[in-house]
């Protein structure tokens, strides 16, 4: 009876084992069969989310490289402000074109060797002796065109960022500005004909502005035009040929749009931010 009891005892033993084992494999299967038929709805989210990120970033690149970043198109840095359905309204990268202009101006020896600067057919002189007519030529550039103002819509991208007079944000393209700087040089170059009411030392430090400034937009623009070296067989020598084909920004919409907002007939819209704009590291 004991080996019978101690053999049953030990069979029962054996079922319940192997029915745990049966349970166990069954509710494994379970759980499996049923993570199988559970929908993934987070990785689906997610999926779908940087899909869609992915989009719109793929979207906002080509926007961004179709609004500028180009010298046909514009810079992002360029200035943009106006109403696209004007012309003198439109913003100032809308009326960016490109043409190819030939240089003039160029230094060359003529047949008797001497060396002289090329006066082409049609070409207007913007150097030469101080005079009426040449200063007519750089001041409607070099002063009225130099600064702007704008207000509304147009004063978007400047609203609080620099002067603010009788309604309007003064400011304007750097070209302009550029072109008042070789102006100053031209002017210096004949203290008798043009007065400087700046005492010395201020002069100076003009000059040297312009100067270094005209130098820094010079190596920004890197223009890479070729310029090659031609033989002159009556100075007997080799000398550069200036007279290039460049490929240019076209200036005169520029100049327009920019005349356009060099004068105030009323006052304007804006109201005054701040009562003066402190440059950064000025230490005011």
């Amino acid at each position: 009876m004991l080996k019978e009891s101690s053999f049953d005892s030990e069979g029962s033993e054996g079922i319940s084992l192997r029915l745990s084992l049966r349970n166990w494999a069954a509710t494994q299967r379970e759980n499996f069969l049923g993570t199988e038929r559970r929908p993934q709805f987070p990785w689906i989210i997610s999926t779908l989310f940087f899909a869609v990120l992915s989009l719109a970033l793929g979207i906002t690149c080509v926007m961004i490289s179709q609004r500028g970043n180009t010298y046909e198109k514009g810079f992002l840095t360029d200035f943009i402000l106006g109403d696209e359905t004007n012309t003198l309204q439109a913003p100032a990268t809308k009326l960016i074109e490109m043409v190819e202009v030939q240089f003039g101006a160029a230094l060359l020896f003529d047949d008797n060797g001497t060396l002289i600067r090329e006066h082409m057919e049609g070409q207007t002189d913007w150097v030469g002796s101080p005079s009426p007519e040449i200063d007519a030529l750089w001041d409607p550039l070099a002063l009225d065109a130099s600064g702007i103002y704008v207000d509304g819509e147009d004063a978007d991208t400047v609203r609080g960022k620099t002067k603010w007079i009788d309604g309007y944000w003064i400011t304007g393209l750097d070209v302009f500005h550029q072109i008042h700087c070789l102006n100053k040089l031209r002017k210096a170059l004949y203290p008798d004909y043009y007065f400087d009411p700046d005492p010395p030392h201020v002069q100076l430090l003009h000059v040297e502005h312009c100067i270094d400034y005209l130098r820094q937009a010079i190596l920004c623009s890197a223009d890479m035009t070729e310029v090659h070296v031609l033989w002159f067989e009556s100075a007997q020598r080799y000398a550069p040929d200036f007279k290039t084909v460049h490929t240019c920004r076209n200036i005169q919409p520029l100049i327009d749009w920019s005349l356009a907002r060099s004068r105030r007939d009323n006052s304007g819209t804006e109201e005054e931010i701040t009562p003066h704009h402190v440059p950064k590291g000025s230490g005011v």
